[in-house]
């Protein structure tokens, strides 16, 4: 059980501090890297994805906790996480790697994006496609560790990621305003890129 609470709190903690440092000294980040904001979301990338296939062995450690037979819950549980991967495949595919990992946090200017998966009802489609991809393993696995572990991200997400997305593209959105008058009044968030 103690192993069960460890791999939860690291897989669940690990990335929004990563992610928090990562913004707070976004720039150090580019004058350590020659104010070349390409090379920091590359770097912010390999840092995400090292910490991401942590997640998925904590993940998998925590699905020990279940039986993982073939029922109709088993192939609702893949169905739902196959919603959740073709929603994370679109956000890569509309906004690509420096969207997903933050580039107008680094000076990068990205279009503003619509369409698929980036509705108006579905503010974070990346975040609601790697929930759904938990609770969907969770449930085809039958594991109660998964679904407690799919419910630490969501809290993850809900107190920790999402408040300081808000919190720096907040700031960066000020910074934008003061610097350009034109810019639209609209939310910035990190499925939502603009220029």
């Amino acid at each position: 059980m103690l192993a069960f609470i460890f791999f939860l709190l690291l897989g669940n903690i690990s990335a929004p501090l990563l992610f928090a440092l990562v913004l707070h000294n976004r720039k150090r980040l580019l004058a350590l890297h020659g104010g070349r904001p390409r090379v920091v979301c590359c770097t912010f990338m390999c840092m995400q994805l090292a910490i991401t296939a942590m997640r998925c062995l904590c993940f998998e450690k925590t699905q020990e906790f279940g039986d993982s037979s073939f029922t109709a819950s088993g192939f609702l549980g893949y169905a739902i996480f196959l919603i959740g991967q073709i929603l994370n495949f679109g956000v890569y595919y509309k906004i690509g790697i420096y969207g997903v990992y933050y580039g107008p946090a680094f000076g990068m200017k990205l279009p503003w994006v619509t369409g698929f998966p980036f509705w108006r009802w579905l503010p974070h489609p990346q975040y609601t496609g790697t929930i759904l991809s938990a609770f969907g393993s969770s449930i085809a696995h039958g594991s109660i560790g998964g679904l407690i572990f799919t419910a630490a991200t969501i809290i993850s997400y809900a107190f920790l990621v999402i408040p300081i997305e808000r919190h720096y593209f907040g700031e960066l959105d000020k910074e934008r305003k003061v610097l350009s008058p034109r810019v639209h009044d609209r939310n910035i968030s990190q499925d939502r890129m603009i220029e």
